[in-house]
């Protein structure tokens, strides 16, 4: 929901914010030892100094950090104008990084104009205006920097980027449990909505730097990954879509090995849910949280349910924002009812502050124009990634395209799905792995893409 969005501004209390500052500085250390030059093969190289794309996620992790403790989400944004800058001015622009940085916001641009406009007929219409330009805020930036990133060579590093974010929100996430008790901030407005996004997206990079990475980097992203997703475990959309990527980067660049877990798994599996039944003569209670809590699809007459005790109102905040969604979508189908209407029609008739709930709250509010104008968007994404960096979606499935350039399509791919039960249209997330895609694709030359291909397959494959 867009209110988790604003995981800003969660917690502060003032040995937070000592804390936050204080992380902010130790990581700050680390970047005495980069080296700035604009050797980038150099750098690449020298496995000991920070990257340009470590440099960037050090300074978004940094604005997490100070956002999420010190109330302000502007310092997030300006750790994105900041990362954007120090990446140009460092390493040299070039008239190619600013070309793509303007044609991808032209790409993007006319879905949140559209989201603009809609809000105008909405009941609140300064309201719904105020939050586009949030949208606009977050998403170009972010936007921006991962076009930059990923229009420049080395993104042999970009798993170790993605790996520092997961350990910020891991740190936090330790620091805020003794600081206390509550580690994800449910009472401040909860950070773990935007750190399952993170933990999902970054997981196939994580995979990467087990595929490919030395023995350090390999153990370490094993260990994050297994850490987050005990953090995150009550989540749902974590545990249902993080465990199925690993499987498929593990049969797509490691099938031998894998079909040999699963000659061991499978077993494994069927002895632990058969032997409990012999012993107990029956299956005994498993209680995995939300995993394995009640849940209902059912959003006939959920408003009738506030009458019910909030401990009996099961799945009620994703119903009913549902529910108002349908309802939106029946009467304007085409335009939409307007950005923000599924939330001010909640806060207005139920006094219930609840936004839109992933694309089914989208297509209510922006309606089939605007769901065709972003369907568009990651269309022309898709397609271009597919043929000017994966050749052909079977070379990917066949493990021959290099595994970081496999890993960032899976983690465009999770943040589409993770759009069907999160807002991400006014996420960072979104716009830094969108201008990742588009700026790794319109690298890429595509005139020689099929022989440089042919000759280098992906690293480290193992077939039957």
């Amino acid at each position: 929901m867009r209110s988790a969005g604003h995981a800003a501004g969660a917690g502060s209390s003032p040995r937070l914010v000592t804390f936050a500052f204080k992380f902010s500085l130790c990581l700050c250390r680390y970047v005495r030892y980069a080296d700035f030059g604009k050797n980038s093969a150099r750098q690449s190289d020298n496995m000991g100094r920070l990257s340009r794309c470590e440099l960037a996620f050090f300074l978004i992790s940094v604005g997490y950090v100070l956002s999420l403790y010190g109330h302000l989400y502007r310092l997030l944004l300006i750790c994105f104008v900041l990362a954007i800058v120090l990446t140009g001015k460092l390493y040299g622009w070039r008239y190619q990084d600013v070309a793509a940085i303007r044609k991808g916001v032209l790409i993007v641009l006319p879905l949140y104009l559209y989201m603009a406009l809609s809000a105008l007929w909405t009941a609140n219409p300064r309201f719904g205006v105020e939050y586009a330009a949030y949208a606009v805020m977050s998403v170009m930036p972010a936007l921006s920097l991962g076009i930059l990133l990923g229009m420049q060579k080395g993104l042999e590093r970009l798993p170790n980027s993605f790996a520092l974010l997961i350990l910020t929100f891991l740190a936090m996430a330790v620091v805020n449990f003794y600081q206390g008790g509550d580690a994800m901030l449910f009472k401040d407005g909860s950070i773990r909505t935007v750190f399952a996004i993170f933990l999902c997206v970054s997981t196939p990079m994580l995979m990467a730097n087990w595929l490919t990475g030395p023995r350090f980097a390999k153990w370490f992203s094993a260990a994050l990954l297994l850490l987050a997703l005990y953090a995150l475990r009550e989540s749902r959309s974590v545990v249902l879509l993080t465990i199925p990527v690993v499987a498929v980067m593990l049969c797509v660049y490691r099938r031998k090995q894998f079909l040999g877990y699963m000659k061991f798994a499978i077993p494994v599996a069927i002895l632990a849910a058969v032997l409990p039944i012999l012993i107990h003569g029956s299956e005994p209670h498993l209680d995995l949280g939300r995993l394995t809590s009640d849940t209902s699809f059912d959003v006939g007459d959920v408003p009738g349910e506030f009458k019910l005790p909030p401990e009996k109102r099961i799945d009620f905040a994703r119903r009913l924002t549902t529910y108002t969604a349908l309802r939106n979508l029946s009467h304007a189908p085409v335009f939409g009812a307007g950005y923000t209407s599924v939330w001010q029609e909640n806060i207005q008739k139920y006094a219930y502050s609840l936004s839109a709930h992933g694309y089914i709250g989208n297509i209510a509010e922006i309606g089939i124009v605007g769901m065709t104008v972003f369907l568009g968007i990651v269309a022309y994404a898709t397609i271009l990634f597919r043929r000017r960096v994966l050749g052909s979606f079977a070379r990917m499935w066949a493990g021959e395209v290099p595994v970081i350039e496999t890993a960032l399509f899976f983690s465009f791919a999770e943040l589409l799905v993770l759009g069907f039960v999160h807002q991400i249209f006014e996420s960072v997330v979104f716009g830094l792995l969108l201008g990742l895609v588009l700026g790794t694709a319109w690298r890429c030359d595509e005139a020689t893409l099929p022989a440089q291909r042919r000759a280098a397959p992906g690293p480290d494959v193992q077939h039957d």
